[in-house]
């Protein structure tokens, strides 16, 4: 007999790691701070972090390569070396429940955020 129950799914931390990537490689998801990369991207139920082991150099960019991008949370807490966040097609953008992204941390480039509640 096949199982027709619902399936949930948790929410995962994920970090992005290796500086310079796209948004849908596999590659750049850690489920650690510096860790090994390998996940999926994330979905809407997904936090994630841009921390101080996401980026080698100055200028590092995550391309938005995938549309719509989902995160529940985003953070930047301690991110270096002025990482950008650009889509690099016209109708991508990035639907978030919630960000933290600290001023002067971080530069968003010809992008869209969506986030209930705010202007940003």
């Amino acid at each position: 007999m096949k199982n027709t129950a619902p399936r949930s799914r948790c929410p995962r931390d994920l970090y992005w790691i290796g500086g310079t990537g796209n948004w849908s490689d596999p590659v750049s998801w850690s489920l650690n701070s510096g860790g090994a990369g390998g996940n999926c991207m994330p979905t809407i139920l997904d936090n994630v972090f841009f921390d101080a082991n996401s980026f080698a150099g100055s200028n590092d960019t995550v391309y938005i390569d995938f549309a719509p991008a989902y995160c529940n949370n985003m953070n930047w807490t301690g991110a270096t070396g002025n990482p950008v966040l650009r889509k690099i097609a016209p109708l991508f953008e990035v639907v978030i429940s919630s960000r933290y992204i600290p001023e002067g941390s971080v530069w968003v480039s010809n992008l869209n955020l969506f986030v209930p509640g705010y202007e940003v």
